[in-house]
C-alpha cells in the first residue's frame, strides 16, 4: 500500500530529475554556447516557436511610443558559425528590428544573421542572436498559424511591450 506509493513517487522523481539533467547537460555543452560566449558572428536557420514580440521604445515630447525592436523566441534547426556548421536543435531567441519581422507567424520557418551573446535565461535558451535586419528565406507559414492570423483583429499582431527600463 503506502510504501508502494513512495516507491513509485520516487521513482517518478528519480526519472523526471534525469530528464532535467540531461536538458540541462544538452544546453552546456551545445556548440553554440561557446560561440555566444565569445561573441561570435553566426547565420542560423530557426522555426518561430511564438509571435514577434514588440518591443516599444517609451514616446518622448508628446510622441506615441513606437516599435523599433522585436523578440523572436525559435527553435535551432542548423546553424554556421566561422564556416563550421551544424544542424542541430535547441532554444534561441532573436533580438531584431522589428521590419520584416512583425507578422511573421509561429511555425515559419527563418534565415538570419548576426551577432551571438549568452543567454542570460534560466531555461534552456542556448543563445541570443542579435541579428542587425529583417529575416531571408522566410517559409510560409502552416496552415495551423496562418488561419490563426486572419483571426486575429488586423491579422497577424503580436504583443506590445514596453521596452526594458521603461
Amino acid at each position: 500500500g503506502r510504501s508502494a506509493a513512495v516507491v513509485a513517487v520516487g521513482g517518478v522523481a528519480a526519472a523526471v530529475a534525469l530528464v532535467v539533467s540531461t536538458q540541462v547537460w544538452q544546453v552546456q555543452h551545445h556548440p553554440l554556447r561557446a560561440a555566444a560566449q565569445r561573441g561570435s558572428a553566426a547565420t542560423l536557420v530557426v522555426r518561430l516557436r511564438d509571435d514577434p514580440r514588440a518591443v516599444s521604445a517609451p514616446g518622448y515630447g508628446g510622441r506615441q511610443p513606437q516599435v523599433q525592436q522585436v523578440v523572436v523566441h525559435a527553435e535551432l534547426e542548423a546553424a554556421t558559425v566561422a564556416g563550421q556548421q551544424w544542424r542541430t536543435g535547441g532554444r534561441v531567441i532573436v533580438l531584431a528590428p522589428a521590419q520584416g519581422w512583425i507578422g511573421l507567424l509561429p511555425g515559419q520557418r527563418v534565415r538570419t544573421s548576426g551577432l551571438l551573446a549568452a543567454a542570460n535565461r534560466s531555461d534552456l535558451t542556448v543563445a541570443v542572436l542579435r541579428a542587425p535586419g529583417g529575416p531571408e528565406g522566410v517559409s510560409a507559414p502552416t496552415a495551423g498559424p496562418r488561419a490563426a492570423g486572419r483571426r486575429r483583429p488586423g491579422g497577424p499582431r503580436p504583443a506590445e511591450r514596453p521596452a526594458p527600463g521603461a
